[in-house]
């Protein structure tokens, strides 16, 4: 099966080195989209291991773990990524701040955490 290159983008894509493909549900509510990762480097073993078992709406699965998505927006570096990140830390006091910050370092975006947790520090004034 493969996927012709001129619509490869919109399924196939690589974030930082990391390959992933995205798939859409089509429901009678909406369309639920999710990034799918292949498990290829350090750090993907590491976060695949922390996924959590979660439902949500209505559909049962593993999902990544709140640091883990986190790191992933700081890694993806877009505006609204940035925010959510930011929000992600105000909204959950028992992150792993050690995790994060190790990761932060190894994935090169530990300026970028520093700058969210001063935003969300701000934010929760």
């Amino acid at each position: 099966y493969s996927i012709p290159e001129c619509h490869a983008r919109g399924f196939a894509d690589t974030l930082k080195g990391m390959r992933k493909f995205s798939a859409a549900k089509h429901q009678e509510a909406g369309v639920v989209t999710i990034d799918l990762f292949l498990v290829t480097t350090a750090y993907q073993q590491t976060a695949f291991r922390r996924r959590v078992h979660r439902k949500l709406n209505g559909i049962d699965g593993w999902i990544i773990a709140a640091e883990d998505l986190l790191l992933h927006k700081l890694i993806a570096g877009r505006d609204r990524d940035f925010a959510d990140a930011a929000d992600i830390l105000l909204m959950n006091s028992d992150l792993d701040q050690g995790y994060l910050s190790e990761w932060s370092q190894h994935l090169g975006v530990a300026a970028q955490f520093q700058r969210a947790r001063t935003s969300a520090q701000e934010m929760g004034l």
